[in-house]
């Protein structure tokens, strides 16, 4: 976390974490001045005003929450990852990041916390963040609900070669013909025919799970 810690966004996330969040809340100033959450100054620049200053703060905490390296050696953030689409360059959205599903701890939890007062400060003065989320993520922050095609966006390869094929079976056994899932067999015969005519007579029968098994096969899908 050593190389995270010298970003600006943790740098920035350092400075305020005892700020009351009500400061970040400003009201629009009278006439021409910029409407700013905060004053950004950067070591050895020297800046005239405020407004350029603070659209590059927040150009630059988009870049780092958005570079990647590759997969054994991401960014120090660890918040947003590319998608699949972005990794192997197919379909649309070949751009765009998505949280990462392994930024789970509680720092991790309080950074996306952070991330999220970030945008609101930017809303709030009307700059523009470029975070490069497909549909899905915005749809979720704004309360709607993301369908197949959301997702297609995110991981074409999942939908196409999984996910339809799904939706396409008409019933038990069409899915187990698609997805090479075998039927358990076992054999039953008589104790009172010879070990010969037994194995002859022996019928195959599928056992009363397999429908659990396929059932369970498709959850796991």
């Amino acid at each position: 976390f050593e190389l995270a810690a010298q970003t600006i966004f943790c740098q920035t996330r350092e400075q305020l974490k005892s700020v009351d969040i009500n400061r970040l809340r400003p009201r629009p100033p009278m006439g021409a001045a910029p409407h700013v959450t905060l004053t950004v100054t950067f070591r050895g620049e020297s800046v005239l005003g405020q407004g350029g200053p603070y659209r590059g703060f927040f150009a630059d905490i988009c870049r780092e929450l958005q570079s990647w390296r590759g997969l054994k050696d991401s960014y120090p953030l660890q918040l947003f990852i590319p998608t699949q689409n972005n990794i192997h360059k197919v379909g649309e959205g070949r751009d765009k990041f998505i949280p990462n599903p392994r930024a789970i701890s509680p720092l991790h939890l309080d950074m996306l916390d952070f991330c999220g007062q970030l945008i609101g400060m930017a809303i709030r003065t009307k700059i523009i963040m470029a975070l490069d989320f497909p549909s899905v993520v915005w749809k979720y922050l704004c309360g709607s609900t993301p369908d197949i095609k959301d997702l297609s966006k995110i991981d074409l390869t999942l939908v196409q070669s999984i996910l339809e094929p799904i939706a396409a079976c008409q019933n038990e056994v069409d899915f187990l013909e698609r997805f090479g899932v075998k039927q358990p067999t076992s054999s039953f015969s008589s104790s009172s025919s010879s070990s010969s005519s037994s194995s002859s007579s022996s019928s195959s029968t599928p056992l009363p799970s397999s429908r659990m098994r396929a059932d369970d096969e498709a959850r796991r899908w």
